[in-house]
């Protein structure tokens, strides 16, 4: 039973995840295609009876409401509805950006931050496909720089322990609020900056071992 829930979660997720994307889609949902609004119904309808059957509540991830957003206007609303589904495990959403890839022909991108992870997205992946293209523990953050430019937007590191990521915001995000936003997240990366014990390394030169107890002559 434990599994078959597991089997109705996932699918009940996907289906609502479906069911955002800009497309109309229809599912091979038993004996014929179904609306995937129809596909949606049918799958919650299997998970609460399920959930019954086990003595337990049917319960869905809680509506995104990211206490800290970086955005020239309101995040949109779908945006929040897609992530709802696509954010692993239902955990809360700490933030949300809108940032630029630093490529040689820009993409516009989400930054979100999670308790234990962070990810970075192509809009289009998100709002078209319903996809989170990159994901990385907060574990992995080994150093964040967080750089004001003048009249542009500012730059925004992040150093992890295989990748060196550089993000930037528009020009927006150079003054005012867009700015004190932009620093908070960067703050907030590089709160979770740690460089564990076993990546330290040590040498004489600059301990000073070298020098000591070393006779200088002429």
């Amino acid at each position: 039973m434990e599994d078959v829930a597991d089997l109705l979660a996932g699918l009940e997720r996907q289906c609502r995840l479906i069911a955002e994307l800009p497309a109309e889609f229809s599912l091979p949902f038993t004996a014929k295609r179904q609306n995937i609004r129809d596909a949606v119904d049918m799958a919650e309808a299997l998970a609460e009876r399920v959930a019954a059957l086990r003595n337990r509540a049917h319960t869905q991830p809680a509506p995104l409401d990211p206490p800290l957003t970086v955005f020239s206007e309101a995040v949109p609303d779908e945006v929040l509805r897609i992530l709802r589904w696509v954010v692993p495990g239902g955990v809360p959403l700490l933030a949300l950006a809108d940032v630029n890839l630093d490529r040689l022909i820009g993409e516009n991108a989400y930054l979100g931050v999670t308790p234990e992870r962070f990810f970075i997205s192509e809009q289009n992946a998100v709002r078209k496909q319903g996809t989170i293209e990159r994901q990385f523990p907060l574990s992995d953050i080994r150093y964040v720089r967080f750089r004001e430019r003048d009249k542009r937007g500012p730059v925004l590191d992040v150093i992890t322990t295989d990748e060196n990521i550089r993000l930037t915001f528009d020009d927006w995000a150079g003054k005012g609020q867009g700015l004190d936003d932009a620093c908070r997240l960067g703050n907030l990366l590089a709160a979770a900056m740690d460089l564990p014990e076993s990546e330290r390394r040590t040498d004489p030169l600059l301990s000073g071992e070298s020098s000591t107890g070393r006779a200088i002559t002429r």
